[in-house]
């Protein structure tokens, strides 16, 4: 019962609080977990359980629940599970001390409060968001400046299954660059097909500076790379799978001098590599699988991009016949 942790507020650690779905008084129940005051606590885990009546009638009743759930300013990982109101609560922004949001499965979820006021946020995890089109809204005219820096501390982003992720931000200001994410070093984007690959795309340009791990697949409607890519030039190690509509790799590749890995896999119409391939001088490791055309293009001494990969030490090229 939720009400067996009121009054221990000197907890310390991690709470998981499960089936949530059960609740039936959330008012009550969740005035009685007060979780606001259990300012020791550091890893916080709110998990419903699916259930397709509960899908269609308990928005009001997630939110609710939701917004009594809030924990101290102290917290610093929270992790929120098949969770099915519209919007998250607001309290999220208030909440500075945290250093990781992972929301799962939250597949109404439309909303989600201001993320970059939270200055130690290092690593953030979307999966399964369905409706989710924007993880932000618009720029606060404010903030919309080059020498003030958003998300200082983000180190790794995860978009997994967004089906409707369109980009970051819903509307950006027109001439401004932003400086943000100076610190984004892991990222990996997974099956969102209609996110929007340059203009829009889901991060800007310059804020690829210090990526260092790159990890692309199940984005059919991607026929190149993001423009800002080339200029990712820490990038170490760079995955791309089941990208069908991948045409070509774009000859700026040859920027990416610091990488060391590539693995490309189950992109049919990927066919060629650039002449830019040479220019990795730093790269140990090339692997490709399923993909039949490039794999003849890239055999030992007789294919026509030999040449182009022929420095690399470590080549893994799936044979066209498989």
């Amino acid at each position: 019962m939720l009400n067996e942790l009121n009054s221990l507020n000197q907890l310390k650690g991690r709470i998981v609080l499960h089936d949530l779905i059960n609740v039936e008084n959330v008012e009550i129940e969740s005035n009685q977990v007060n979780l606001r005051e259990k300012k020791h606590l550091q890893y916080l885990v709110l998990r419903w359980s699916f259930s397709f009546l509960y899908e269609e009638t308990g928005v009001e009743k997630n939110e609710l629940f939701l917004e009594k759930l809030e924990p101290h300013p102290n917290l610093q990982s929270l992790v929120v599970e098949s969770f099915m109101g519209v919007r998250f609560s607001s309290w999220l922004s208030s909440i500075t001390n945290l250093v990781e949001i992972k929301l799962f499965h939250c597949k109404k979820l439309k909303q989600l409060p201001p993320l970059h006021q939270l200055p130690s946020l290092k690593t953030l995890c979307l999966e399964e968001l369905v409706s989710l089109e924007y993880i932000s809204d618009e720029v606060p005219s404010f903030l919309a400046s080059p020498s003030i820096t958003l998300f200082p501390s983000l180190q790794e982003i995860e978009l997994n299954d967004c089906y409707n992720l369109r980009g970051w931000w819903r509307k950006k200001r027109s001439g401004v660059e932003l400086a943000q994410f100076p610190c984004l070093s892991k990222m990996q984007i997974r099956d969102g097909p209609k996110l929007i690959v340059d203009d829009g795309e889901v991060i800007e340009r310059g804020s690829f500076r210090s990526l260092q791990s790159l990890s692309i697949g199940f984005l059919s409607e991607w026929t190149s790379l993001p423009k800002g890519l080339q200029f990712a030039t820490n990038l170490q190690e760079l995955t791309i799978d089941y990208c069908s509509s991948l045409m070509a790799l774009p000859d700026w590749i040859g920027n990416l001098t610091s990488l060391q890995r590539l693995e490309i896999s189950y992109c049919p119409d990927l066919r060629s590599l650039p002449e830019g391939m040479h220019l990795l001088t730093s790269l140990q490791k090339l692997k490709i699988t399923g993909c039949r055309e490039l794999s003849a293009r890239c055999m030992k001494e007789k294919g026509v991009d030999w040449p182009k990969i022929a420095h690399i030490p470590n080549l893994e090229i799936q044979p066209p016949g498989f």
